[in-house]
């Protein structure tokens, strides 16, 4: 149950960034550039959303490998959207301050474009470490499922 409880606060917390981003993006602070179009928001957006996706399958199946599987789905997902937005780079990070208000504001103003970018290639090399640790996860307890039914449908000599 806790499982499932986690899964739903992580679901809620990506619809949380998602409505942020849009706000940011409607507010036309300049932290979305021109160079934001309709292929860099499918990118960006659409990798945030299908992080709903794992979370979802774990709420309802409460199957960790059926989840594992579709990690396994948004970690190539965001390894190539963050590859795509890395190389056209579609934000200003400075002016994020010019979104913020009140305290908030003083709080990043040592965000730059390149502690993004950064950031930005070290979550992508984090991914295809969790992609391929997933991917060893997902085969060893599959087998171990496997390996079990057959245990049970044996009836022994």
């Amino acid at each position: 149950m806790g499982e499932r409880i986690g899964s739903v606060i992580g679901i809620v917390f990506i619809l949380f960034i998602f409505a942020v981003l849009i706000d940011i993006q409607m507010s036309g602070v300049g932290f979305f550039t021109d160079e934001f179009g309709p292929l860099e928001q499918v990118a960006l957006y659409g990798s945030l959303l299908y992080g709903i996706f794992p979370g979802l399958i774990r709420a309802i199946t409460a199957s960790r490998n059926l989840g594992r599987l579709a990690d396994i789905i948004g970690s190539v997902i965001f390894i190539i959207a963050a590859s795509y937005l890395l190389v056209v780079y579609p934000f200003d990070v400075t002016k994020l301050v010019n979104y913020l208000t009140g305290p908030l504001s003083g709080v990043f103003f040592w965000l730059t474009n390149e502690l993004a970018r950064f950031i930005m290639q070290f979550a992508i090399v984090v991914s295809v470490f969790s992609a391929i640790y997933n991917t060893i996860m997902y085969l060893a307890v599959r087998e171990e499922l496997r390996g079990r039914r057959t245990s049970a449908s044996w009836s022994g000599p």
